[in-house]
This record gives C-alpha cells, structure tokens and sequence, in this order.
C-alpha cells in the first residue's frame, strides 16, 4: 500500500565550497499521491551544507521541515503530526569516479502524535549509471527500536537530471 506515489524534487546549490566556506544548496520535495490509500499532498523543504575534509571525503549536515497533509498508503490519518522537522550529520567517500559510500545520521520528530522522536542511520551507495543519471541504494537503521517503526528499511532510487 502507498506504492508509487509520485515525488518531484527541485534542487538548487546557491553557492559551491571554498576554502572558507563548505557548499550550500537547498531543495524541495512534493509528494503526491497516486499509491493505493495514499491522500493528500506533502511538502517538504531542505538545507544542506557540505564541506571536503579530505581528498574524496566530505561531510555534510542536513535539516529538514515538512508538511504532511496526507497519508502514503494504510497509516494513520488522525494521528499524523501536520509538521515535522529532522536534522543531522553525515559524510560520505568516493569509492570511485562512479561511486560514492554514504553514512548519514538522522535526529526527527516523529510522524505521528504521542510517538518519541526517531534516530536513524542510513547506510548506502550512489553510482552513476550515465552522465545525469544515478542509481541509489540504502538501508536505513532505526536506533531506538521503537514499536511504532520497522528496524531497518531498504531503499532504491533512480533518478534523473536535467
């Protein structure tokens, strides 16, 4: 349930790392659905910083804000929390022209009410199928073991940019 619901993300650097300065970009995401008992449309805005530590080694902190209007698939309409918000560390390593490891550490508000926050680790690869075009894999670990959220979640993603 809550299969293919579609998202669009915009994504923008506002500026590019320096010596002084790590990179800046931010991004936007909508989800809208087309899965089967999804509803309503979720927004979602992101801030990103990275900086090079080392030859092939960055390290990032992100944080995010997001309005959940809707449900993706059988979840719990009533007890959605309408705002949510999430940030955290990160780094990753290129493993090669092609391919880069990824660790990120994740610190968000629950999705529901009454729900403690979550803390996952995401564990993955992104590598470059064709210019512009990349396949992504992950597997996230939630760290609190919590009743209400499966303990580890496998992701796949392919996208496109233009």
């Amino acid at each position: 349930q809550g299969a293919g619901d579609l998202a669009l993300v915009l994504f923008y650097q506002w500026w590019h790392e320096t010596d002084g300065m790590p990179a800046f970009a931010t991004w936007i995401e909508g989800r809208f659905p087309s899965g089967d008992g999804s509803n309503g449309v979720d927004g979602e805005l992101h801030l990103n910083l990275t900086q090079t530590w080392a030859p092939g080694f960055r390290g990032h902190l992100e944080g995010f804000v997001k309005t959940a209007n809707g449900i993706s698939g059988d979840g719990d309409e009533e007890n959605i929390r309408d705002f949510q918000w999430g940030a955290g560390p990160g780094v990753d390593f290129d493993l090669s022209d092609q391919t880069i490891a990824v660790v990120n550490y994740l610190n968000a508000a629950s999705e529901e009410y009454g729900s403690s926050n979550t803390q996952v680790l995401e564990l993955g690869l992104a590598h470059e199928l064709a210019p512009q075009q990349h396949v992504k894999f992950a597997f996230d670990i939630n760290l609190d073991h919590d009743d209400g959220a499966a303990d580890f979640a496998a992701k796949v993603q392919w996208s496109i940019e233009w």
